[in-house]
């Protein structure tokens, strides 16, 4: 079973969505160029003080941008939605 789909611009700007809608649609919603885009899986793990955090990993790629996961995509989008989390 996939994962859920995930894009990733160079602002860091990202959206995790169902795989029922391609790529290419939702990256119209987002501020910047796309930079990596796939599937991903969420869990949460805790940090060196005790606290929950997302643990995310991405892998495959987006054939209707035609662009691919990167290695770092998963640890940008993990520290980005703990800065949402705590207020930045």
């Amino acid at each position: 079973m996939a994962g859920q789909k995930y894009i990733l611009t160079d602002e860091n700007d990202y959206v995790v969505f169902t795989p029922m809608i391609e790529h290419s649609k939702m990256a119209r919603v987002l501020r910047g160029n796309v930079v990596g885009a796939g599937f991903c899986h969420i869990s949460s793990t805790t940090d060196e003080d005790g606290n929950l955090c997302p643990d995310v990993k991405c892998y495959g790629l987006s054939v209707s941008l035609n662009v691919e996961s990167r290695e770092q995509d998963g640890s940008i989008i993990s520290r980005e939605m703990v800065k949402w989390e705590r207020g930045f």
